[in-house]
């Protein structure tokens, strides 16, 4: 696989966050670059490039090979009847997946297990008050 090169427009020597050092000289295109600091240079203004040091057009579908997947931000619902209903149905299909791993030592759906579902965190007490609630309902019935 070719290396991707990236130029910059200004002498910069960039020290990531993983530990590694990339120097770029202003105008000459630099193929050193470990794929994991992509977004991390891009973020500095170093952009990809060919070996002419032309600028690849973010839009293109060179730049769609570079570019890092866009970060899915799940917001909590501000309702909190909407956000208990997620809540109840994720806790739901948990019951019915039934594994093991999923659950606390009391035998209530962990709030870890049910956050990394639904993308946001949720409380240990509010997974408690509806869980209680929801056995209450199953034992009505």
């Amino acid at each position: 696989m070719e290396k991707q090169l990236f130029i910059s427009n200004r002498n910069i020597i960039v020290s990531s966050v993983m530990g590694h050092t990339v120097e770029f000289k202003k105008g000459v295109p630099n193929g050193d670059v470990p794929r994991a600091l992509y977004e991390e240079i891009m973020e500095k203004g170093i952009l990809p490039c060919d070996e002419k040091g032309k600028v690849i057009d973010i839009d293109s579908k060179e730049a769609a090979d570079i570019m890092p997947e866009p970060v899915k931000i799940i917001l909590r619902p501000k309702d909190a009847f909407e956000a208990s209903d997620k809540i109840l149905e994720v806790m739901k299909a948990i019951i019915e997946n039934n594994d093991p791993n999923n659950f606390t030592g009391a035998g209530m759906p962990s709030a870890k297990v049910i956050s990394s579902k639904l993308g946001w965190v949720v409380d240990t007490k509010e997974v408690r008050a509806l869980w209680t609630k929801h056995i209450a309902e199953l034992k009505a019935e």
